[in-house]
């Protein structure tokens, strides 16, 4: 990238030159959640007391750069403890807010204990449309150590999508699960390859840019001086180094000849014995071939002798151990008949005894239970249908026939009663019936009433016409009574 392409154009800063424009923070140190940062291309400047999170902010920052930083040395060496103990990944995720009581000693206290997952993304913009987004993830189990951190690093054109890392986030992340959410992304397990990515995306030349960035971060971590820092971090390494490299590379090189010449000394002095040691293979070679010409027929006849003699001495053994299991078997046939002579006389000395009258006792005790348990049933039924019915009686043979004596004169009064309402209700149909033809009467005569012209008489109507026709009057203008 050349300075003309970098100079300033219209109200623009340094348009193609790649600048951090958004910071996204998620569960990181006092940082709880999600929070989100812009940053201005002229610059911004972040200011705060101690304690506030400056440097937490910086640390998560540098994640996403190195591997392996060397996380607030400045701030853990104001606050007087040790580097390592107080500031790593581990406890950034789970949120260190302080230590607590345990027993005599102390313990941390952390604001995420249990299972958690943190997130650092920047997002970069060059002014001319082009957007670049690098992020590290971070997720831990629930009894998870230092050790246990998983780490997976993305790079994306756009911001990342904290939403829907939230739906995978029950799980641990895998490359797999992450490449879905994310199919146009690119997704790293190894931070190596992840800074070569991007240093190239975002335009950054040299290989010692990201530790000069690191080394400054840290504060304090200068190595000692400032001759020192320039010379390791800022000036290029002399060429004698470079040639006193060659000559430690050559001279290793030498030693790896001298090494190499050691072993086939070695080898040679090992190998050594090996010609006397094939002769004698050789010989005994042609002594076994001597042996088996030796071997013919004789040898077979006198092998098959020992084989007859081998089997006819197992078949003794075997008859001896046949005998002997056959001594065994019948003694123990004797027990076993004299066990069950012994079983036939205790079942008749039982029956003699007594034993199937007392099977039958019991069976006849057994019938009684039963009995007296559906008797006891009854009762209990009878007592709650007496008082369903309001009869409160004393359970004796007097209650009972005193409830005997109760519901029959109930039974004769409701007989009565009975009789009384059949006589209301044929009294009853009656009148029904009655008032159904008056009903009917006076329904006919409305409607009679609806279709003649006066209330009078038919006779009376008669005449009345006839009077109006003799004196030629009109029928409804003549006065005439009770019309």
């Amino acid at each position: 990238m050349t300075i003309a392409t970098m100079l300033p154009i219209g109200e623009l800063t340094n348009p193609g030159q790649m600048r951090l424009a958004l910071v996204q923070v998620v569960n990181w140190g006092t940082f709880h959640g999600a929070h989100t940062m812009h940053v201005d291309r002229n610059g911004t400047l972040l200011t705060g007391n101690s304690g506030v999170g400056k440097s937490t902010l910086f640390d998560a920052m540098l994640r996403v750069f190195d591997a392996r930083p060397r996380s607030n040395e400045a701030a853990a060496q104001r606050a007087g403890g040790a580097v390592e103990d107080k500031r790593t990944t581990f406890t950034y995720m789970r949120g260190k807010v302080g230590d607590k009581a345990v027993g005599e000693g102390s313990a941390s206290a952390f604001q995420r204990p249990g299972a958690t997952w943190s997130a650092v993304a920047l997002t970069f913009d060059n002014a001319a449309g082009t957007k670049v987004t690098i992020s590290a993830l971070f997720d831990l189990p629930k009894n998870g150590t230092e050790s246990s951190v998983g780490r997976f690093y993305v790079i994306d054109n756009k911001p990342l999508d904290l939403g829907a890392i939230e739906g995978i986030a029950e799980k641990r992340f895998t490359k797999g699960a992450l490449e879905t959410i994310f199919p146009d992304a690119q997704i790293f397990d190894v931070h190596k390859a992840f800074a070569e990515r991007f240093r190239r995306l975002l335009g950054i030349n040299s290989d010692q840019a990201l530790p000069l960035l690191r080394v400054i971060q840290a504060g304090k971590g200068l190595g000692g001086s400032v001759n020192t820092f320039f010379r390791d971090q800022v000036l290029d390494a002399p060429a004698t180094l470079t040639a006193a490299d060659d000559v430690v590379e050559e001279f290793s090189n030498l030693m790896s000849i001298r090494q190499r010449l050691e072993d086939v000394r070695q080898q040679r002095d090992q190998l050594a014995p090996v010609p006397g040691m094939n002769k004698e293979y050789a010989q005994s070679l042609l002594e076994a071939n001597r042996l088996r010409e030796l071997s013919g027929e004789e040898f077979d006849a006198y092998k098959q002798q020992l084989s007859v003699t081998v089997h006819a001495k197992t078949l003794a053994r075997f008859k001896d151990l046949a005998q002997a299991k056959a001594k065994e078997l019948s003694a123990e046939r004797g027990v076993r008949d004299a066990l069950a002579k012994e079983l036939r006389q205790l079942e008749s000395d039982y029956n003699n005894q007594g034993g199937n009258a007392i099977s039958a006792i019991e069976q006849s005790l057994e019938n009684a239970r039963v009995g007296l348990k559906l008797r006891q049933q009854v009762e209990e039924a009878a007592r709650q249908a007496l008082a369903d019915a309001g009869l409160n009686l004393e359970w004796t043979a007097e209650g009972w026939e005193q409830a005997h004596e109760q519901a029959a004169s109930r039974s004769a009064e409701l007989k009565d009663d009975s009789e009384a309402l059949r006589e209301l209700r044929f009294e009853a149909f009656d009148g029904h019936a009655t008032k159904k033809r008056e009903l009917a009467a006076a329904q006919q005569e409305l409607v009679s009433l609806k279709t003649r012209k006066s209330l009078l008489p038919p006779s009376s109507i008669e005449n009345r016409a006839a009077i109006a026709a003799a004196t030629g009057v009109p029928e409804d203008r003549m006065p005439f009574g009770a019309s």
